[in-house]
């Protein structure tokens, strides 16, 4: 999925907003494969355009929630290849943000997010946005990735 605009991400009560020009695909029960000893917040794997990425429950990962294994939709992030996966309840392409004026990031309301390096600012009504740069360069996000063996096979 490549297109101007913007995609929010619905889990729970919580709300993201990110560029759409980051996620590439939208999947709703697409196998996850279980990671044994996988870091907390690892669902599962699932291969996406022939590459294997980890799918991560983005608040459980970045230490804001607990888990939830009924979450079956897959958000795909990346660039020119895809990156990871994000479990969500819904995921809609809503345009540009209205110009209501977003909230500080430090914003009380938000929670633990407060501090976070991946909000770039928060709508009155609590929702998120995301720096999509800071997304797909989070050193969080970053452990689980796929790497290259020394054979040239994909592991997570």
């Amino acid at each position: 999925m490549t297109t101007d605009g913007t995609i929010r991400i619905r889990r729970g009560d919580r709300v993201w907003v990110v560029d759409a020009s980051a996620v590439l695909e939208v999947s709703r029960h697409r196998r996850r494969s279980p990671v044994p000893g996988a870091a907390p917040g690892v669902v599962g794997a699932s291969s996406i355009r022939g590459i294997v990425v980890p799918i991560f429950d983005l608040d459980v990962r970045l230490g804001y929630g607990a888990p939830d294994p009924s979450r079956h939709l897959t958000v795909f992030i990346g660039g020119a290849e895809p990156l990871f996966g994000i479990v969500a309840d819904t995921c809609e392409l809503v345009g540009t943000l209205a110009d209501s004026s977003p909230a500080s990031a430090s914003s009380h309301s938000v929670g633990p997010w407060a501090d976070d390096p991946l909000v770039r600012a928060v709508w009155p009504d609590g929702t998120l946005a995301i720096d999509t740069n800071a997304l797909l360069t989070d050193p969080r996000l970053q452990a689980g990735r796929t790497e290259h063996d020394a054979d040239g096979a994909r592991r997570v």
